[in-house]
């Protein structure tokens, strides 16, 4: 009987510490302090449902919030979703004899090259890709020549 009492005096001071000290008054019956306790309970339970309803409420705003933004930097990248620049190709290189027309060709993949990020070990064989008619022609017979003399690949 002792133990049971002091459990329950154990329960009653953890109860006091978690809602704050209750009046001591001897003449104040259990049933009187279960009854505080509960009203106490009642007021926290009422405190969460509305700290929980606001924070339900600043989260939806959060979340409209998040779809503007979301909408705003897809319309500054070009609605794609990427914020890589759009980058027109170079013109292909003919048969020009033209030393202008070459240097501005180089240039031109040059500046291609460094916008769109590629990387040299690449580079050679890109260019290459532009090159159309007798300007062609020749890359493929002068790549035929080094490889058959033994030169190295032109790589760079």
């Amino acid at each position: 009987m002792l133990a049971g009492m002091e459990t329950i005096r154990e329960r009653l001071l953890r109860l006091e510490g978690w809602m704050g000290e209750i009046p001591d008054e001897e003449d104040r019956s259990v049933q009187d302090r279960l009854e505080l306790a509960m009203e106490i309970a009642e007021k926290a339970s009422e405190q969460y449902v509305e700290l929980a309803a606001e924070m339900s409420r600043k989260l939806q705003a959060v979340d409209v919030e998040l779809v503007v933004l979301k909408q705003v930097v897809a319309a500054a990248s070009g609605g794609a979703g990427s914020s890589k620049p759009k980058v027109p190709e170079p013109k292909p290189f003919d048969e020009v004899r033209s030393s202008k027309e070459l240097e501005n060709f180089l240039w031109d993949m040059e500046q291609y090259f460094s916008v769109v990020k590629i990387r040299l070990a690449e580079q050679v064989n890109i260019a290459v890709m532009y090159l159309t008619g007798d300007a062609k022609l020749w890359w493929r017979t002068r790549s035929k020549e080094d490889l058959n003399a033994g030169r190295l690949k032109v790589e760079t």
